[in-house]
Parts: structure tokens; sequence; C-alpha cells
């Protein structure tokens, strides 16, 4: 038995390690949570609404199962967790209950499904990336469309202090985002202009400009991003 598990966790890593995060229910073997849970050192998390600062650092406010990648290539279903993005780390809960945080770098892709008007969606989420600005190797970016190039959501959250005369000083989480660009896996912040876009897609750079023009993007908003990477991503 112990053989005939090994053998299924090497075959796992080998089929996948060089592969995209599968879809979830997709894998010829699946791993159940708990190996995770008793595999990866979690610490003791301490809940954020006791500590006197308002706001929350994570992505998802409610426990979603999603599927994870651990960075030596094991993939993990129906893990429930929450993204922080403050201090880009995971935050866990075991089979006994108990909530926890794991180390950077861990966990290196995240699937996370989230209703929407439309359904459920599967949100992407990875690090790896070059270090670029102030995010590192182990920043979590959204994947909001993957091919040539990759468009990145990248959503921080600051931790701001404001004092009041008479009642000492409120802390508070506050998110901001940019969106970036990943060519051979280095991130470029997006600019919003359609220059920016003709000038990092020289080599379509005249079907690219004439698709700029005519849909009239102003790349002040996601959905123009959105459209004209996945347009150049189709090409």
């Amino acid at each position: 038995m112990r053989f005939t598990f090994i053998l299924f966790t090497v075959l796992l890593y080998c089929g996948f390690a060089q592969a995209q995060l599968p879809a979830r229910g997709s894998l010829a073997v699946k791993l159940p949570s708990v190996i995770f849970f008793n595999e990866v050192n979690g610490k003791p998390f301490i809940p954020y609404e006791q500590s006197g600062i308002s706001g929350s650092p994570f992505i998802n406010q409610e426990w979603k199962l999603c599927v994870i990648k651990l960075n030596d290539g094991r993939y993990f279903e129906d893990v429930p967790i929450k993204l922080n993005n403050f201090n880009e780390t995971i935050l866990y809960r075991s089979s006994a209950g108990k909530e926890l945080e794991v180390s950077k770098g861990v966990i290196t892709e995240v699937q996370m499904p989230d209703t929407t008007e439309n359904g459920v969606a599967i949100r992407h989420f990875c690090n790896g990336f070059k270090p670029v600005d102030n995010n590192d190797e182990n920043t979590f970016y959204e994947v909001l469309d993957r091919g040539r190039v990759d468009l990145l959501l990248c959503r921080k959250v600051k931790m701001s202090e404001t004092t009041i005369i008479g009642s000492g000083t409120e802390k508070e989480y506050q998110s901001f985002q940019d969106y970036y660009m990943s060519v051979g896996n280095i991130p470029v912040k997006c600019k919003k202009s359609s220059s920016f876009f003709i000038e990092l897609f020289a080599d379509k750079k005249d079907l690219v400009k004439k698709y700029i023009d005519d849909y009239n993007l102003k790349f002040k908003s996601e959905k123009d991003c959105r459209r004209i990477v996945s347009y150049y991503n189709s090409l």
C-alpha cells in the first residue's frame, strides 16, 4: 500500500509539474486535503479582528474550497483557504478546525471558486514571478488572461494609521490594485495608454493599433486591457 501511494505521488508530480493548474475534478489521482494538513507546517493564526485593526487583509472573507499546488509540484483539492494580501501568506483550516498560516513559498498556485451573476467562476492565483516594484517572488497575482503574454492583477493591502485627537490612533487595512503584463515571467506594470500596448506588442504593432482604433479603447478600465490582451494572444 505504501509503495502504491508513493508511485501515485511520483506520477502525479511528473505529469503536472510543468503544466497549468488542472481543473477541479480532472486529476487522475486525487490526494485528499488531510494529507496536506498533516504535511504542511502551519503556525497558529491570530484573527485580525481581535487586533484592533478595521478592514480585512483577505481577498476572500469566507472560506473557499480551493485546488492548490505546492512548491514540490503536488496538487490538492478542496482545501479551505483564505488568501492574505497583506503579508502574501495563505490561511487554511485544518481537519481539527484550527486556523493555521502556511509559510511563504509553500503554495505556488490556487484555483478559487467565486460566485458571480453568471454562475460560478474559477479565479486563478499564482506567484513565482520575477521581483518588480515592491513585489517579490512570493507575491500572488490573479491571472486574468493567459497566452503569449499574461494579464495579471496584483492586489495589495497596506495598513494606514490615523491620529484622532482625544481618541488615539486608529489602524485600518486599505486595499489597492495594479495591472501587469507578464512577458517571459517578468511583470511589467500596465500604463493607461494605447502607446504602452502598441509598443509592448511591437511584433503585431499595426494589427494592435488598428484594433485599438476600431474599438476606441481608452484603457481606463480592466475591460479594455482584457480585450487587447485577448486579441493579441489570438493572433
